[in-house]
């Protein structure tokens, strides 16, 4: 049975008031039929504005299209009939992907889809629309049980990790990573795939509060990539009292998913994304805001 998942994600520091402030201006305006709210997030991904619902709670449904960058689909039939669809003119294929911005959190739930707006490219896009803000990036939010144990961890026992189909080091520019080690990995042995397992001490001199915390920043920028390329991510936590947990942060990320009828699955409107991601928030509003109502 088809699905709509929505993933979520909370911006790593305090850009909700200036993209709130756009937002309103932005819908204080007739829709444009302009480029004024496009930004090209790389070369080959315009992502466009397409539509703002303000929401009676204080926070903003959003719709973005992804608009790709090819000029041709094949096609073809049960049958085996082939033909190809060329596309004339600037228009090209679009994924349209929902999402719900909470500006009380900078928390941001947002439609899973293959072809659709990441939560990195709406990071991007912000910096783009409002050059301001500088370079910020949306975290995945972890389960509460996961997200305490990894917050409060005196060390990591373990981190691994398993890379896969790359391309190449282009897709982790963008993560916001301090280091280049990982860029310097894969351009050093051209390698499509990725499994790096790393054993630590959390005793060691070397193994303090500056290793936690790039683990941290290393593991958060990594689920940036999305299920596509990361196949595994895991830490091995020791607490203050040198007992180890294992969590699993591809498994342990808040996620909320919504079944379609048939009917529905063959042609999922606008309406039908957009009750999908407002259950999906909805379902969550509530613990989430507690969990973060006083956290910077």
């Amino acid at each position: 049975m088809r699905k709509i998942t929505a993933n979520f994600f909370r911006a790593d520091r305090d850009v909700a008031q200036a993209i709130h402030a756009k937002l309103m201006e932005f819908v204080a305006q007739p829709r444009p039929v302009d480029e004024s709210r496009t930004a090209n997030v790389d070369q080959d991904t315009p992502v466009l504005l397409r539509n703002i619902h303000h929401e009676v709670d204080g926070d903003f449904l959003w719709d973005l299209t992804r608009i790709r960058n090819i000029p041709a689909l094949p096609v073809s039939d049960l049958a085996g009939n082939e033909d190809r669809i060329t596309f004339t003119g600037r228009q090209r294929p679009a994924e349209y992907t929902a999402g719900i911005f909470d500006v009380a959190t900078r928390i941001l739930a947002l439609h899973d889809l293959p072809h659709g707006v990441t939560h990195t490219m709406v990071a991007k896009y912000w910096q783009l629309i409002i050059p301001e803000l500088g370079r910020f990036r949306f975290d995945p939010i972890l389960e509460q049980r996961a997200a305490d144990l990894v917050m409060t961890a005196g060390g990591f026992a373990r981190f691994s990790t398993s890379l896969a189909h790359m391309g190449n080091e282009q897709r982790l520019r963008g993560l916001g990573l301090t280091d280049d080690h990982i860029l310097d990995l894969i351009r050093t042995y051209s390698s499509p795939n990725i499994v790096i397992t790393l054993s630590i001490d959390p005793r060691a001199e070397n193994a303090g509060t500056l290793s936690v915390n790039r683990i941290r920043d290393l593991a958060n920028a990594l689920l940036g990539l999305g299920r596509k390329h990361v196949k595994k991510l895991s830490l091995v936590v020791e607490d203050e009292a040198g007992d180890r947990f294992p969590v699993n942060l591809l498994k342990d990320r808040i996620m909320e998913s919504e079944d379609l009828t048939p009917e529905e699955a063959a042609e999922v409107t606008d309406e039908i994304r957009y009750r999908a991601i407002r259950n999906a928030w909805g379902s969550r509003k509530n613990e989430l805001r507690a969990r973060y109502r006083d956290v910077e």
